[in-house]
């Protein structure tokens, strides 16, 4: 699996959404997500991932980025999301 480094030096979300755009990738829901959010839902959970967090499982699907990137991107995604709420696109 391949990694490619994100080409923009701004918040995490810009370089997830631009790591998308140099991919040409969109979200596309699976049987396997359908299936993950109903198990979530009896379980009593309720997780719900924005647009950008989408993006993110596209582009591990489609190999375009590892596992490790996409924990690093996740992680300083939901640290802005937290601590600067502004800063999302």
């Amino acid at each position: 699996m391949g990694t490619t480094k994100p080409q923009s030096s701004g918040s995490p979300a810009e370089a997830i959404l631009s790591l998308a755009r140099q991919h040409g990738i969109s979200y596309r829901e699976t049987g396997y997500d359908v299936l993950a959010e109903q198990i979530t839902r009896l379980s009593g959970d309720t997780v719900k991932l924005d647009p950008v967090e989408l993006l993110l499982v596209e582009l591990e699907r489609s190999g375009c980025i590892g596992g490790e990137e996409v924990t690093l991107l996740h992680v300083a995604y939901l640290r802005c999301v937290k601590y600067a709420p502004d800063v999302r696109p």
